[in-house]
């Protein structure tokens, strides 16, 4: 049976004009919630210059120079706002126009830069060809070349602590990933003058569009809901970095498990539809002191690694123009950088002791649950719920604090070691009391 020719619309019919934008518009694609996005031989970018414009308005014109030997006014038609809108709209439906979101910048093992891709398992380099990526470093690798300035300021601001440089080096590679496999944020901290800024500073520019920053507010508790277009800048980003935090202000706890985690956040661009990504950005905190928590949840425990920076470069150890100085050898950090994620995906993060014990610390320090039983309770015989409840919820007002719900705090307490819940004449716990003095005042309070 002899083939059906292909179905071709009217001349200068709206589908004709979108067949003839297709051919002309080779580096530009639609995606759903993402819109229009061009290609800049470098990176793909929403269209926001609205550059399509260009390209349907002179497929109009060139139809409408054609339609001008015969009909003057299918002419003035061809060029209307209404048609070159129409074009557009019926293009965005072409198969080799559509995209779809999960395409764009899937290759979380694989690091754009302007001549190339790198793959960061093996530091190989190819060409980017027709990859769907949207992001993009500042500087290509070059590893034949040096960085003595960058490895006497790492020596410098870690303090000579060879197992951190190398904890700091994988953690780079990491972060340029858009794997999240390790669920963990980390958290630079110590006073001012000790390089952090500069430190993170530099990351942020050489990790070119793949790092953004995040305001600190949106890490932590608010009144209210965070605008869904405040997660979708986190679309395609490897690295989100906040600072200057409150001192006073508490982690959003469950946002923190959120961003760390497996899930898919559903969000939309300003005037754009909701769309549904995989998270590829780690988070990196930066501040002077440490935010507080709520609670000591194993959950969050396990995912903070605080990194101390313990330096201080005043007076004469102060170079103003360290930043410059460390551009200037980029291509060779970056290279740098490169090596780290080739260790990190061979065999993780190797987290030195002292990140492990800065870690520990904080999280005993904002451990609230085991601070109150330390403090009220006796880690044996047995009590009602009601009264360890209420001696918890006692202990957090106390201390200005506002206590958790009673059925948080349940699912909390049996991680308690030792700690057991049993239903005899209402909820009771085993292997935990109030300390004499406590239940007195309790079991009177509650009378």
């Amino acid at each position: 049976m002899d083939q059906m020719p292909p179905l071709l619309p009217p001349e200068h019919s709206d589908d004709a004009l979108a067949l003839d934008f297709v051919k002309l518009a080779a580096n530009f694609r639609w995606s759903h919630g993402m819109g229009w996005m061009v290609d800049d031989g470098v990176t793909w970018d929403r269209d926001n210059d609205l550059r399509r414009y260009d390209v349907s308005r002179r497929v109009c014109r060139i139809a409408a120079a054609e339609a001008a030997m015969k009909n003057d006014a299918v002419a003035r038609a061809l060029t209307s706002a209404r048609t070159v809108n129409a074009v557009l709209i019926l293009a965005q439906s072409d198969a080799h126009m559509v995209v779809p979101p999960g395409v764009w910048d899937s290759d979380r093992l694989a690091l754009n830069t302007p001549t190339g891709m790198v793959d960061l398992r093996t530091g190989l380099q190819r060409s980017r060809g027709i990859e769907y990526v949207t992001q993009a470093t500042r500087v290509a690798p070059d590893g034949a070349e040096a960085c003595p300035t960058w490895h006497r300021f790492m020596a410098q601001v870690f303090c000579g602590d060879t197992a951190l440089v190398e904890f700091m080096q994988r953690s780079i590679g990491y972060w340029l990933t858009g794997d999240r496999r390790e669920q963990v944020v980390h958290f630079l901290y110590g006073l001012g003058g000790n390089g952090k800024s500069v430190f993170i500073d530099f990351v942020q520019w050489l990790a070119g569009t793949y790092a953004i920053k995040l305001p600190a507010s949106a890490l932590m508790q608010s009144k209210g809901e965070r605008h869904p277009t405040e997660l979708a800048q986190l679309r395609g980003k490897r690295l989100a970095v906040s600072s200057e935090l409150d001192e006073n202000s508490f982690f959003n706890e469950s946002l923190i498990k959120e961003l760390t985690g497996d899930a898919t956040l559903t969000a939309r661009f300003m005037r754009g539809d909701f769309f549904e990504f995989d998270m590829t950005q780690k988070h990196v905190i930066v501040g002077n002191f440490r935010p507080r928590l709520r609670g000591g949840d194993p959950a969050i425990a396990r995912r903070m690694l605080l990194v101390p920076f313990n330096a201080s470069f005043r007076g004469a150890n102060r170079d103003p123009h360290i930043l410059e100085k460390l551009k200037a050898e980029a291509p060779a950090i970056l290279a740098w950088a490169v090596e780290g994620a080739k260790k990190w995906h061979a065999s993780g993060l190797a987290v030195p002791q002292v990140v492990s014990d800065a870690s520990q610390d904080y999280m005993r320090d904002h451990d609230d649950l085991g601070q109150w039983a330390a403090e009220c309770c006796d880690m044996s015989g047995e009590a009602k719920a009601s009264h360890l409840y209420a001696s918890f919820t006692a202990w957090k007002k106390a201390r200005g604090e506002h206590p958790s719900s009673q059925t948080a705090w349940g699912g909390r307490v049996t991680t308690l070691r030792g700690v057991t819940k049993r239903m005899s004449n209402g909820v009771r716990y085993s292997g935990i009391q109030l300390k004499d003095e406590v239940f007195k005042r309790i079991v009177w309070d509650t009378r």
